[in-house]
């Protein structure tokens, strides 16, 4: 409804896979295992045919667009459309991963430039590492579902739609693999590690909507007209896990015991376990805790943001010139 409301065309989508540790191919019965040659091909096929591509190329057809501008993990619809001859770029939320001498994986703890680690050679042994890592992962998953890992299939379509390989950039922190295409990264170049040049990468960001779409935020809403009826005297915390991770059970009641002792203070924990059963039960009264809030909002009375490093709440953070405490 969004969408529509902005004048904008829009056609749903197969729910994309995007696991690269799950079978795309079941056996044909539980405890059957296919190792011959055709065996692989049918599990293989009936993985790809599972992607449901069918509506997505006939809409490409029907809108013969001037680009196509494609999340970087939407691996099959990239294939597809560069199958069929379109100009392609990519959008990706994430960093890169892009390798350098000061650019370790993105997985790591190393800091570039501190210590043996974070010297070029620590930082090159780690890569070195990584990737003898993806490969064994690549390796053991292809015997593993036998023709239908993620991989498999992908290069298959690659194959069948015409698409030189070669454009696949394997070297890249992302699994399955990254692409040598123009990407737009909706985040400041600063926030990136530096990792010489990188011509077809463009740092869009910070991308921070001015106005959301409401939320179920009724109830933090209120907790934040509160905080800013106190004005600016009780000092209020943003603590905010994200919409996959969600805060650990130690940690969300290491905070409210924290704020228990302090009445003073003020705390907004928004995590996914606000909407299960997980969680301190016994709240005080100068803490909420939701699954949802109005984040931009919060961090403007927040002389403190705490987060599990997402991105986005980072950036967010930044822009809003609020100090940024990462678990």
């Amino acid at each position: 409804e969004t969408v529509a409301d902005g004048g904008i065309a829009f056609l749903p989508i197969a729910e994309p896979p995007v696991d690269f540790f799950a079978p795309y191919a079941r056996p044909n019965r539980p405890g059957l295992r296919e190792r011959s040659l055709a065996g692989r091909r049918r599990r293989r096929d009936r993985a790809l045919a599972g992607f449901d591509l069918n509506p997505f190329r006939a809409s490409l057809e029907v809108a013969a667009p001037d680009l196509l501008l494609i999340d970087c993990e939407l691996h099959p619809h990239i294939l597809i459309a560069l199958g069929q001859g379109h100009r392609v770029a990519l959008l990706s939320s994430m960093l890169p991963g892009v390798a350098g001498l000061r650019a370790p994986p993105l997985d790591s703890a190393i800091v570039p430039g501190r210590g043996l680690r974070g010297s070029p050679a620590g930082v090159t042994w780690a890569w070195l590492r990584f990737w003898a890592w993806s490969a064994r992962v690549h390796a053991t998953t292809r015997l593993k579902f036998w023709g239908g890992d993620q991989a498999s299939v992908l290069r298959h379509l690659a194959r069948l739609e015409g698409v030189d390989t070669a454009i696949i950039d394997s070297m890249r922190w992302q699994l399955p693999w990254g692409y040598r295409l123009p990407t737009l990264i909706p985040h400041p170049r600063e926030l990136d590690l530096p990792s010489g040049h990188r011509p077809l990468l463009r740092y869009i960001g910070p991308m921070i909507p001015a106005g959301r779409a409401p939320g179920p935020a009724s109830e933090a809403s209120a907790f934040l007209d509160r905080v800013r009826a106190e004005g600016a005297a009780p000092r209020f915390v943003y603590a905010g896990f994200g919409s996959m991770v969600g805060a650990p059970p130690a940690l969300e009641a290491t905070l409210v015991e924290l704020f228990r002792r302090r009445p003073d203070w003020r705390l907004l924990l928004v995590t996914r376990t606000a909407d299960g059963t997980a969680g301190p039960d016994d709240l005080p009264p100068n803490v909420c805790r939701v699954g949802w809030a109005p984040q931009t909002e919060a961090l403007q009375l927040a002389a403190l943001s705490i987060s599990h490093g997402g991105i986005n709440t980072i950036a967010e953070s930044m822009a809003a010139g609020v100090p940024a405490l990462v678990f």
